[in-house]
């Protein structure tokens, strides 16, 4: 993030930012949840953990959980989350 010195301090509408690879399937079409945000993290972690984007297929069932597709069938809270992976670790 950075600071800008716009006078111009407007939201737009209708309007998607973010990194695409980050971002939760639904929220291409202005979609946004909790488990919105825990996708996100799941790919921020997978990232940190393995030094390169998820790939489809081949996840341990932690993260096929985190980046499934369906937000109804992701982590409800990054509380059950940490819990799966210190079970994991």
């Amino acid at each position: 993030a950075r600071r800008t010195r716009s006078a111009d301090l407007h939201t737009m509408t209708d309007q998607v930012i973010g990194t695409p690879a980050f971002m939760a399937p639904e929220q291409k079409n202005g979609e946004v949840s909790r488990e919105s945000d825990l996708y996100s993290l799941g790919v921020c972690a997978y990232y940190l953990l393995e030094g390169r984007l998820p790939l489809d297929g081949s996840l341990d069932p932690v993260f096929a959980r985190a980046l499934h597709p369906d937000r109804r069938q992701r982590f409800h809270s990054a509380a059950d989350f940490l819990q799966e992976l210190r079970l994991r670790a």
